[in-house]
């Protein structure tokens, strides 16, 4: 039935079909901690390039052409991560400042 609905340049994907693509893909990107920006929460991997056969990679090559090269996650050390805190640190403050200087909205009724 879709076929009859859909233009030349659409494509039709069923439910089963696109939900198992993308739990696959989900499953590549399981955390990690490596990388990861504190102890406590481990990061997923960002690298996760779908394969070029795959119904993700078909879809986006047919509608968007090539694929996007992926970003890759920057480790920072906790010295490094200090020193951008530190750097931080005043913007921080003044916007803490600008918030408690602003008046409290009206509450209505009063």
């Amino acid at each position: 039935m879709s076929r009859l609905v859909l233009a030349g340049d659409q494509s039709f994907v069923g439910r089963d079909e696109l939900c198992a693509e993308l739990d696959g893909l989900a499953q590549q990107r399981e955390p990690t901690t490596t990388g990861a920006s504190t102890a406590t929460s481990p990061l997923p991997r960002a690298v996760v390039k779908p394969g070029e056969e795959s119904l993700v990679g078909r879809l986006w090559r047919r509608h968007l052409g090539r694929l996007p090269p992926q970003a890759a996650r920057i480790t920072t050390s906790a010295e490094q991560s200090a020193k951008v805190l530190e750097r931080l640190r005043p913007i921080i403050d003044a916007i803490r400042d600008a918030e408690r200087k602003r008046p409290q909205p009206r509450r209505f009724p009063r």
